[in-house]
């Protein structure tokens, strides 16, 4: 007879407003991958704190969630 264990797998949902690239390592990122090699990708900051991607002709906004320095 097999005895069978289960392992529970919990994930803290901190990580999820952590930032794990620095802008620049994100257009790093993206400028290795295949689909995106001629595409020109650059990433700028606002004053309000959130950052402007542009992936060729195609922007986008990304903000830091209102409750992550609490």
């Amino acid at each position: 007879m097999k005895r069978l264990i289960k392992n529970s797998i919990t994930a803290s949902t901190d990580i999820l407003y952590k930032p794990t690239f620095t802008p620049n390592e994100l257009v790093a990122f993206l400028q290795n991958i295949d689909e995106l090699q001629n595409l020109d990708i650059s990433i700028n900051d606002n004053p309000d704190g959130s950052f402007v991607l542009t992936v060729g002709s195609k922007f986008y906004v990304i903000t830091i969630p209102k409750n992550f320095y609490g």
